[in-house]
């Protein structure tokens, strides 16, 4: 088939928790896409490097911000840096200037 992906497990290789994250952040990006909208979610380590930050460090400020919105748990952590909880990670979304 002419344009079709091959079939690989996205999973392989990864423990029950990161495998969940991952999944999770997919769908959420696929929401998106069928929006028409794709923001970037990033993880704590790639986020922590374009920040100037440690992970360990980001990780308390996501832990010390975080707040209840709904069903999600959200940490605005200022200038356009927003943290969200998937299990017991975060992804984090930096929106330009």
């Amino acid at each position: 088939m002419t344009g079709s992906r091959p079939l690989v497990d996205p999973l392989a290789g990864l423990s029950t928790h990161e495998g969940r994250a991952r999944v999770e952040a997919v769908h959420l990006t696929e929401s998106a896409l069928a929006g028409g909208h794709v923001q970037r979610l990033l993880t704590v380590e790639d986020a922590a490097k374009l920040l100037s930050t440690t992970p360990t460090a980001l990780r308390a400020r996501c832990r010390r911000r975080a707040r209840r919105v709904g069903r999600e748990i959200v940490a605005r952590l200022g200038a356009g840096v927003v943290a969200f909880k998937f299990g017991a990670s975060w992804r984090l979304r930096i929106e330009p200037p």
